[in-house]
């Protein structure tokens, strides 16, 4: 509500306002709707004296109408302040009255009611008419970092009465007057046939480390940086602050009044209301549709999808580069982490060569269990490992996979999600026919396990990368608008596409697809999923007669007379184990490695 304006910022506090800019974030839009920490309704017949109290006059010494020369006495009287018909009235008269030519009201909560933090919210129309001051404001219960503006001021509202169609909102804020900083805009336009003269709610939404400012739930106006010279960020704006309602008339904001300007004029308010905020609930996590663990013993030139986890039942065929059944299973212990759970990989490293660009090995399956119609936000990951570095220069552009609905030939075509080699150095992502380049900082390491994920939100693609010995973090990111119409069948391919062109030469594993929104820590939890498998437990049934069933997720059965050992494999022991036990006690472990 006081308007010194167009002090500069002294230099060391812009150097803490850039650096409060840096280190914090904008809050996001809260549901504050089902937290009601305060309100009055004006559903009386007078005003609350338990809610309300009144500044009376035209300012205190020294800061003739309250500091910014306006022209009012403010009165309790109900003249100037009552409640009928569920509304409070603020009204400005133009009469002489306690040495000035116009009377009006100024209402405040301080020492009645005061919080940091939360969405305020007013209902209300204003006077239009030249010199005519509104404002729905807040101020510090108790100045702790100093005199204004040093301990804040929040202006939820104001309006030129010359202009009823434009609503500010601004931050004071920085060290003492006339030292002071603030900030505001944009400002608020209503549209075309609207104005301030009609009831409308403003608000603005208070967080740790934002303010935002809103006309009938429409945000306007975002403020995440201020200081204080009595305090460190996120001072001023971490106290309990207090709430003001007033009409001013004149002064510096908007100008005295003119032979035009009608009196009396009113400020209506329905109702004031505070919520404490309440952070918008987390999305669900992705749901896993598809997980190829990929984990299967040679023998069989077909791999079963992971039904345990909740994804399809699907199986992959294995074809060599003519088209025939093989059987492309790795060596135990060939997988991601398989030194501690024995786990495979899908093994192309028989190409020879890397990007051979002639006919060369695929694992692919068709069903209708792929079919999970328009998907617009989707996390898909997979572990690979290439047996040699891509030729320099090269451009043959091996597939890792290629999944979408119907049949999809390769990556870049209609309904489709695909990732490709497309130089040593690069990779291609491809969401239909969009291209997210992900270019490493060198040549894409050979012989090591590599985490590729992506993560589509509907609007942008980031791809991250990991290793079996490093976190996943962000390569790129990209703006795309393309959704997979996966329909009622889908079908996937990995390392290599339909016709089996463009062979990849290495090793995959656990590839996984999700639908819905995930981040940063998400993919690195499926990462770790594969790099830390949960710990092995061995559970004990009763198999009847005396015997026991054992069964263990992975690792090596081990028993023990004593809990301190000595400990021995137990030989030929593959879960589930049955036995009978030999002894009036019997430990069983699993060893993992």
């Amino acid at each position: 509500m006081r308007h010194p304006k167009n002090n500069p910022l002294p230099p060391l506090a812009l150097g803490v306002l850039l650096a409060c800019a840096l280190l914090t974030g904008v809050a996001d839009r809260t549901n504050a709707a089902s937290q009601l920490a305060w309100s009055d309704e004006f559903d009386g017949t007078v005003i609350d004296p338990n809610h309300w109290t009144f500044d009376i006059g035209n300012g205190p010494p020294g800061l003739s109408g309250w500091g910014n020369n306006e022209l009012e006495y403010y009165t309790s009287r109900p003249q100037n302040a009552y409640v009928t018909n569920g509304i409070l009235h603020i009204v400005a008269r133009q009469e002489s009255f306690g040495g000035q030519n116009y009377t009006s009201a100024k209402m405040k909560t301080s020492g009645l009611f005061s919080k940091p933090y939360g969405r305020f919210e007013f209902r209300a129309r204003l006077p239009q008419g030249q010199g005519y001051w509104p404002a729905l404001w807040m101020m510090p219960q108790d100045s702790v970092y100093g005199s204004w503006a040093s301990s804040g001021e929040i202006d939820v509202l104001e309006n030129r009465g010359s202009d009823p169609t434009t609503v500010l909102g601004t931050i004071h804020f920085g060290s003492p007057w006339p030292n002071n900083a603030q900030s505001h805009g944009p400002s608020y336009t209503f549209p075309s046939g609207d104005s301030v003269t009609n009831f409308h709610t403003y608000a603005v939404e208070w967080a740790t480390n934002s303010i935002k400012w809103f006309v009938d739930d429409q945000p306007f106006e975002t403020q995440t940086s201020w200081w204080s010279s009595g305090g460190i960020y996120p001072a001023p704006f971490d106290q309990r602050f207090y709430i003001l309602m007033n009409l001013a008339i004149g002064g510096n904001f908007g100008g005295n009044p003119d032979t035009n300007t009608v009196f009396p004029g009113e400020m209506q308010v329905d109702y004031v209301r505070v919520y404490n905020l309440v952070p918008a609930p987390p999305p669900p996590p992705p749901v896993l549709k598809l997980r190829l663990g990929l984990d299967d013993v040679p023998g069989a030139a077909a791999s079963p999808s992971d039904t345990n986890s909740g994804g399809a039942n699907v199986t992959l065929q294995m074809v060599n580069a003519a088209g025939a059944s093989a059987d492309y299973h790795g060596v135990a212990a060939s997988g991601v982490a398989g030194a501690v759970t024995g786990g495979r990989a899908l093994d192309f490293s028989t190409n020879g060569v890397n990007q051979p660009g002639n006919p060369g090995p695929l694992a692919s399956a068709t069903s209708p269990n792929l079919g999970w119609g328009m998907v617009s936000n989707f996390v898909v990951t997979l572990w690979f490992k290439q047996n040699a570095v891509m030729a320099a220069g090269a451009n043959l552009g091996p597939r890792m996979f290629v999944l979408g609905g119907g049949t999809p030939s390769d990556t870049g075509v209609a309904n489709s999600l695909g990732l490709k080699f497309q130089t040593a150095d690069q990779l291609y992502l491809q969401v239909n026919g969009v291209t997210v380049p992900a270019s490493f900082p060198t040549n894409v390491p050979a012989n090591q396990w590599l985490f590729l994920a992506a993560v589509y939100d509907g609007a942008n693609v980031a791809v991250y990368k990991g290793s079996d010995t490093t976190p996943a973090t962000l390569l790129t990111n990209a703006a795309v608008a393309a959704s997979i119409d996966f329909g009622t069948s889908g079908s996937l391919s990995l390392g290599n596409r339909q016709n089996r062109q463009r062979s990849f030469n290495g090793w995959i594993d656990d590839f996984r697809f999700y639908t819905g929104t995930g981040d940063a820590a998400f993919v690195e939890s499926v990462r770790l999923s594969a790099v830390n498998p949960p710990a092995a437990a061995v559970s004990i049934q009763s198999a009847g007669g005396g015997l026991l069933k054992l069964s263990w997720p992975n690792g090596i059965l081990q028993s023990a007379n004593t809990i301190t050992g000595a400990w021995s494999a137990v030989s030929g022991a593959t879960s589930p184990y049955t036995l009978m036990p030999i002894a009036q006690q019997q430990f069983y472990r699993v060893k993992l490695q």
